[in-house]
């Protein structure tokens, strides 16, 4: 969840709506849009409507004549074998309908026609407005393209066929006018799937529509009939050269295929001959190579086998390889047998001789002597293998050799086989083509003298006798209609290129600071320009939002004392709603201080009538009582402070630390202080004082300022970590409310007229007259009393375990006012509040508790009998310190809050009661 805090409330980012409510407010946007832009679609319509009107009541009765041709698909009869010909169609597609359609309204067709029938000629002699008006439009229109044309012409873009009648050197404009004027009237109409075409001429003379309807028709017939002998003509001579192309190119390939043969020996008549015996000495030559290699790797194998046996112990020899010759093998087995006996006689006779006894000698020689015999016989068999060995090994590089050799012949065969199948397939593919030419030249020309015309003339066109209906009804519709979508373009325009605020919706999510409300703009007064409308019409519907803004300004920040009051730019009314602002919340009963800080461009003076020589600044370069520089205001506890005399060094007055420390006293003295601060943008001033404040309010004048400059501006106060309560837009217009979420209809009347208000303003704080009773033998009490005891002797406490003598209560003003709030009591009651001031004198308890629903009002009835008790109002917590809850207060500790009370109208004297103790009020009312 994504949020940020304002006010003391934390804005959130609700989940996505239902995909219907989206498109309800889509359709709500689009529809305000139009609803603030109305004047721009209002504005084309009532230019248009006159013009139409006018073209209504000029336009002449006007006839109409068609004649209708049918299209066949072309050359649908004559031509015998239509496959051969493939450049003419045998069916009609749709883009040729739409081609021949337009060639029927083409300027090369109506040219001809003008030309026929002396169109230029009869224009002429037409002396009515509307044959000269036509006239004259024909003549710009083809002055104009001829310009147009030459000057694409010098940027090199080609826009019309030089030979066009439109765009030739020389001519007329009286025939340029009148194929204009003709092409305007033609019109083509498709019947049936688009064979069947109606050529279709409006005009205002019967006669001359029908003779242009069936012009028109014959000129489309015989230039069809032209372009298609045309056509077959050209055919025929671009068929005539392709044959004698093709006979050339057919002629080249075979002598080619000539010089070929010649070239590479080839005289049989089948090429692939000499290739079949190549690959058969081919594959015999890789058959012998394969067998040479065998044998060869079998003789190694042997060598190999005989060698590793021949250095094998001879003890360790069991047989012979019998590959070996047999005598060998005979010969080896012998000397090994012979081998074993010495090897075995030595080992008996070792027991018996020494090692150099001759037995011993003897045994060993021979031993020696028949190994070496084994291993010649050995040798004998691997130089025997050896030999034959060499022998393979050379078979088999003859043969592989033999194969190379073969392989490259096979392939420059392949190549040249390759090479001469190419050739050939060209001379076939050259005579194929020219056959199939030659064929389709002898059709063609056979069927020139027979080409029969596709379009026939189906239906002639005959004299109207009633004009047609007229379609002024229609035109003027269509013209409104289109007038209106123009204006609903322009007000989407306007609405984009608009960078301000539109709607409420658009604040929010775009400023990301809560939205306080809406000031209605109203009538100034005449005299006093500057008079607030919360004194002049305290009952209107503006002084109603200022109450409003107040009692939301209220609940965001219920213990905020300054409020800096600012805007972007100038001019947006930020004095004006201080002053309102500060009535409002001084008719609640409060002590409340308008300063003006905005010692460049001061105006709050202005708004009160009184005089701006001293003030604010005096009290900080000369050092006085500020206090002696307070004005009144027709409000009693409403007091201004002004800017005084002007300054040249604002910036450096408003940072030194006197100025921060005078704030702090118009706190104490005051409970509630709103500054009138200079502008946020192009000067620094408020982002000195703006971080010293409770809150800040930006008023916002959406025709004055846009939405990029409220956004710096609060960007700028945020950068100096001053807590932006919200914004207000001032001076919104009746029309305009609407988008803001303004209620008009429940403040359309005033909630009281101004005499009452003036009144109650005139009556809101009174003196009080405190007579002495036994819970206050010390008499009375009057509001300008310092802390003055209402109840000073010790009482039983509601709770038993609070002490008696623990709690002083301390009346400092009583306030009598219909309203808290922006709530009215009712016509029977009023507010009565109570400025109470709270001190734990308790000796022994550390914390003493003040209930505010102990506290109550009594009052006597008329027979001397008092009425039930009134209880704490709920309206006390929307108060500022209004005692909501129970209060606790430490050792020696004093809190200081108000309580309301709804009491009757009439009553004139009361008591406040607190846990069985009384004191009487009287009100004077």
């Amino acid at each position: 969840m994504l949020g940020y805090e304002g006010m003391g409330v934390e804005y959130v980012h609700l989940p996505p709506e239902q995909p219907e409510l989206h498109k309800r407010d889509s359709l709500k946007v689009y529809f305000n849009v139009l609803r603030r832009r109305k004047w721009y679609i209002i504005i084309p319509i009532l230019l248009v409507v006159p013009m139409l009107i006018a073209s209504a009541v000029l336009e002449e009765p006007s006839y109409r004549s068609s004649a209708r041709v049918q299209i066949e698909p072309a050359n649908l009869r004559g031509i015998t074998n239509r496959d051969d010909f493939p450049f003419l169609r045998s069916n009609l597609r749709e883009e040729d309908l739409l081609t021949e359609y337009q060639l029927i309204r083409s300027e090369e067709h109506l040219a001809e026609v003008v030309d026929r029938l002396g169109l230029q000629d009869k224009l002429v002699e037409k002396n009515d407005l509307m044959s000269r008006l036509k006239l004259l439009k024909g003549q710009v229109m083809a002055v104009v393209k001829r310009l147009k044309n030459r000057a694409f012409a010098l940027v090199g873009i080609e826009r019309e066929p030089k030979a066009s009648p439109s765009s030739a050197e020389g001519i007329d404009l009286q025939r340029l006018a009148a194929i204009s004027a003709l092409k305007q009237s033609l019109s083509v109409q498709p019947q049936q799937g688009g064979q069947l075409v109606d050529i279709i001429v409006d005009g205002l003379v019967p006669v001359d529509v029908a003779l242009q309807a069936n012009t028109v028709a014959e000129v489309y017939i015989d230039k069809n009939f032209e372009k298609k002998q045309a056509g077959t003509q050209a055919a025929i001579e671009k068929l005539i050269d392709q044959t004698d192309d093709l006979r050339r190119k057919m002629y080249e390939a075979e002598a080619q295929i000539h010089q070929f043969r010649q070239e590479r020996g080839i005289t049989s008549p089948d090429p692939n001959e000499r290739g079949r015996v190549i690959a058969a000495s081919l594959t015999r030559l890789e058959n012998e190579y394969r067998d040479a290699r065998t044998a060869r790797e079998e003789v190694e194998s042997r060598l190999r086998s005989l060698e590793d046996l021949a250095r094998r112990d001879i003890r360790a020899l069991k047989t012979v390889p019998p590959y070996m010759d047999p005598h060998m093998i005979g010969s080896i087995m012998r000397l090994r047998n012979q081998y074993l006996d010495l090897d075995a006689q030595i080992g008996t006779n070792r027991r018996i001789y020494r090692p150099k006894h001759p037995v011993m000698v003897r045994l060993n020689t021979q031993l020696a002597q028949t190994r070496e015999a084994v291993n010649a016989e050995f040798q004998k068999g691997i130089a025997a293998l050896r030999a034959e060995f060499n022998v393979r090994r050379g078979r088999e590089s003859d043969i592989l050799q033999q194969l190379t050799e073969q392989k490259r012949e096979t392939q420059g065969a392949n190549a040249t086989l390759s090479d001469f199948e190419r050739k050939q397939h060209e001379a076939e593919s050259f005579r194929d083509l020219y056959r199939q030419t030659s064929r389709q030249l002898r059709v063609l020309q056979m069927e020139q003298a027979t080409i029969i015309n596709n379009i026939k003339l189906i239906k002639r066109a005959m004299t109207p006798l009633q004009p047609t209906p007229s379609n002024a009804f229609t035109n003027f519709f269509a013209g409104i209609a289109l007038a209106g979508c123009l204006g609903v373009g322009f007000a989407f325009v306007r609405e984009y290129l608009d960078n301000r605020f539109k709607e409420a919706d658009e604040v929010e999510p775009f400023l990301q600071i809560p939205f306080l409300g809406v000031v209605p703009h109203y009538a100034q007064g005449k005299g006093r320009a500057y008079e607030p409308v919360s004194l002049r019409e305290p009952g209107s519907v503006a002084a109603e939002s200022y109450r409003i803004l107040r009692t939301r300004l209220q609940s965001a920040a219920p213990r905020m004392k300054t409020l800096l009051v600012t805007s972007a730019l100038p001019s947006e009314g930020k004095s004006t709603t201080t002053a309102n602002m500060g009535i409002a919340f001084a008719r609640l009963g409060l002590r409340v201080l308008l300063v003006d800080i905005d010692l460049r461009r001061p105006s709050l003076h202005r708004h009160f009538w009184i005089s701006n020589s001293e003030g604010l600044a005096t009290a900080l370069l000369d050092g006085g009582d500020w206090q002696n520089f307070l004005q009144d205001t027709p409000v009693a506890s409403l007091k201004v402070l002004p800017t005084g005399f002007n300054t040249h060094n604002p910036s450096d007055l408003l940072s030194l630390r006197s100025t921060q420390k005078l704030i702090d006293e118009f706190k104490q003295s005051f409970d509630f202080i709103i500054f009138d601060g200079p502008i946020v943008l192009s000067i620094p001033d408020v982002e000195i004082v703006a971080p010293w404040m409770d809150g800040v309010v930006m008023v916002h004048y959406p025709e004055r300022c846009d939405k990029p400059s409220v956004l710096n501006a609060k960007m700028l106060l945020e950068r100096v970590n001053s807590t932006i309560l919200g914004i207000i837009f001032n001076n919104i217009r009746k029309q305009d409310q609407k988008y803001y979420h303004q209620q008009r209809t429940y403040y359309s009347q005033n909630l009281y007229s101004g005499a009452e208000q003036y009144d109650l303003d005139r009556h809101a704080v009174r003196e009080l007259e405190v007579t002495e009773t036994e819970a206050n033998p010390h008499g009375a009490v009057f509001a300008n009393e310092e802390l003055a005891p209402l109840v000073e002797t010790p009482f039983e406490h509601r709770y038993a375990d609070v002490p008696e003598d623990d709690l002083d209560i301390h009346l400092h003003r009583v306030i009598v006012n219909p309203t808290i709030a922006g709530q009215l009591a009712d016509a029977e009651h009023t507010f009565l509040i109570l400025d109470l001031e709270l001190r734990n004198t308790s000796p022994t308890r550390s914390t003493v508790t003040f209930d505010p629903q102990a506290a109550m009002i009594r009052w006597p009835q008329t027979d001397d009998h008092e009425a039930e008790p009134i209880r704490c109002d709920a309206v006390t917590e929307q108060m500022p310190r209004g005692f909501k809850e129970e209060v606790e207060l430490t050792e020696g500790e004093t809190k200081r809050g108000l309580m309301a009370f709804r009491i009757p109208a009439e009553v004139s004297a009361c008591q406040f009661e607190y846990a069985g103790y009384r004191t009487e009020i009287a009100l004077g009312l």
